[in-house]
């Protein structure tokens, strides 16, 4: 971690430890007026905050950029022996220093703003909470107190930072990350910034990128190319319509660099062929594929291992280090599956029904033996929930305590495991829960592609009841796809699990009726399947779901034949800090009906 970063993430571990003091020196506090107080002191530690904030905007931005111009200098005298006096002959001494203060100026105004912005942000969440507190009758300051620090800093506490993103949607940071990444971000646009400036100080208008291995998906089409600052340039790409179209931060903790370049200290062979690379289309080559491979690949091993230890310690906690094996012969265990495996899952049942025998209520309000009495039930406990302001964690939890002593009885249960993959709101006023699903249809975008007959698979695999549309395939070693290639956000439930076969004989023939508005030819199929005739009422809500489906796949993928369905493999799903929750990877289609449709009109089969 660079010094700039570490500095940014101490204030905030240091405002961090300032409101915990504030909330702990209120627990022997008997005004009734504490709340109110602590307001006032949280208010002033804010203030104290912005003004260590913007000072560090400031020193660290001059810094940067400073040491970056002296960098750049250095780079362009070495590779065109130029001296000082001849930097430029447009430009004055006084033209530089005003060109180099305006630039430190802006970049620390914008630094500034956005960290002001996510410290009110901070502050308006914490004083809610206190507020929200203070309602609760009839509790002790500590009490208050002890309560505001869980609210605060759990994983999904209220100490954190609420930022409305680019695609409109409200995402909240970690303050210590979201200060990283600020850090970071300042770095990057004050050293761009700098190349920029030296070569409108040198009389050049070239910008080069720098170029490293793994890189992401969207540098790799960009990096170790030549640009222009100068639009009408036509040897080399317009900067700001390219590498620089979003700014020049390309993404969040992007690490490429750029520099300035003095045509003069290039040879033709050079320039020519930094001329093909810089206007070749932008793409992904044979070598950019190969790479991205390696790089996918590593990032999965790397959120594997994350996966396992988080999964080990949560057992720990759970049946106690004494009933496991150490993290390497767990993780084995666990791949190979096996009677120590199945000892371990059974430990943990017996912990987790022992939990819910614990509490005081029992488990009988939150057993149900029907599907529609489960779904209606965990409703009403999140709209409980809601209500008494319990936050979205231990609404999640009452509803687990419903997934476990119901999931024995019906078929298909299957409950959302985690928070992380809620929206901020977590449930809406009817109490239904709300998930943050990937976008474009939870497929990997450069994957999809039509429905045919033959990547339709005659067998399916899927988890859940079969109101839905997401199937996948069965690898030919017939070991079903984990829920982490699925990328399904589910606790596991073996018994959720669904197989079956399609009719890929008369599949695309009922697709093709429904698409031509065909009532009769659909019903000649149907009857010969020995299912029930399609009414025109029925055959009319059947069309216009099929109509939705085409207009969501247009919508989420974009131009593409969604007529019988799409076929590709499940995304990564990623938090709102970029981090890979689920791996995805499965081989998976989406019909353009819901599987309990497709039963109904005998071109699927459970088995």
């Amino acid at each position: 971690m660079k010094k700039h970063e570490k500095e940014l993430i101490d204030l905030y571990k240091k405002l961090e430890s300032q409101i915990e003091a504030a909330i702990d020196s209120g627990k022997n506090n008997r005004s009734s007026m504490f709340h109110k107080q602590l307001i006032v002191k949280i208010d002033n530690i804010f203030k104290e905050h912005d003004v260590k904030v913007d000072e560090w905007t400031k020193s660290s931005v001059e810094s940067i950029y400073n040491d970056s111009t002296k960098a750049q200098k250095r780079n362009l005298k070495k590779s065109t022996e130029k001296s000082d006096d001849k930097e430029s002959s447009k430009m004055s001494q006084e033209e530089k220093d005003k060109l180099d203060k305006d630039s430190i100026d802006e970049i620390a105004k914008g630094k500034t703003s956005q960290l002001r912005y996510a410290n009110s942000s901070l502050q308006k969440n914490i004083k809610n909470s206190i507020k929200k507190n203070a309602k609760e009758k009839g509790r002790r300051q500590k009490e208050i107190a002890d309560s505001l620090k869980e609210d605060i800093y759990s994983k999904d506490g209220d100490g954190r930072i609420s930022i409305k993103c680019k695609d409109g949607k409200v995402r909240n940071y970690d303050p210590e990350k979201y200060a990283q990444v600020v850090a970071q971000q300042a770095e990057i646009e004050a050293k761009s910034t700098a190349a920029e400036n030296e070569a409108k100080k040198m009389d050049t208008q070239i910008m080069a990128m720098s170029s490293h291995s793994p890189t992401c998906k969207i540098c790799a089409t960009l990096q170790g190319r030549w640009y222009s600052l100068d639009k009408k340039n036509k040897d080399f790409p317009y900067i700001y319509d390219t590498a620089w179209k979003n700014g020049k931060v390309i993404h969040p903790g992007c690490r490429h660099t750029f520099k300035a370049v003095d045509l003069d200290g290039v040879d033709e062979k050079t320039l020519a062929e930094k001329k093909e690379l810089s206007n070749r289309a932008f793409e992904l080559s044979d070598e950019d594929e190969k790479m991205l491979k390696k790089y996918f690949d590593d990032q999965k091993k790397k959120a594997k291992v994350a996966r396992d230890t988080n999964s080990y310690n949560e057992l720990v906690n759970t049946i106690g280090k004494d009933n496991l094996p150490s993290l390497e012969e767990f993780v084995k265990i666990k791949e190979e599956g096996g009677e120590e495996w199945d000892r371990i899952k059974e430990l943990e049942r017996q912990a987790e029904g022992e939990k819910l025998e614990a509490g005081s209520e029992g488990v009988d309000k939150y057993k149900f033996t029907k599907y529609v009495e489960y779904s209606d039930g965990i409703r009403e406990l999140a709209k409980k929930g809601l209500k008494e302001g319990k936050s979205k964690k231990e609404i999640l939890e009452e509803i687990h305590k419903s997934y476990y002593s119901s999931k024995d009885s019906i078929k298909g249960l299957t409950v959302i495991s985690d928070t992380i993959f809620l929206k901020d709101d977590g449930f809406d006023q009817n109490g239904r829960t709300i998930v943050d699903w990937p976008q474009k249809m939870g497929f990997e975008p450069s994957t999809v592609e039509p429905i045919t007959s033959s990547n339709l698979p005659t067998k399916w695999d899927r988890v859940g009841t079969l109101y839905g549309e997401n199937f996948t395939t069965i690898p030919e070693d017939d070991v079903p796809y984990s829920y982490d290639e699925r990328a399904i956000p589910y606790i596991e439930n073996p018994s959720a699990r669904m197989t079956g076969t399609f009719d890929k004989q008369n599949y695309f023939k009922v697709i093709d009726a429904i698409s031509e508005n065909d009532l009769e030819k659909l019903n000649q199929i149907v009857s010969s399947k020995g299912k029930e005739i399609v009414s025109p009422l029925k055959f009319k809500l059947l069309k216009s779901d099929y109509e939705k489906f085409q207009l969501k796949a247009k919508n989420e993928i974009g131009e593409v034949d969604a007529k019988y369905g799409l076929y590709g493999h499940a995304a990564e799903w990623k938090n709102s800090e970029n981090i890979t929750l689920l791996n995805g990877g499965a081989e998976q289609i989406v019909t353009p009906l819901k599987g309990v449709v497709l039963n109904s009109l005998g071109i699927l089969r459970t088995d």
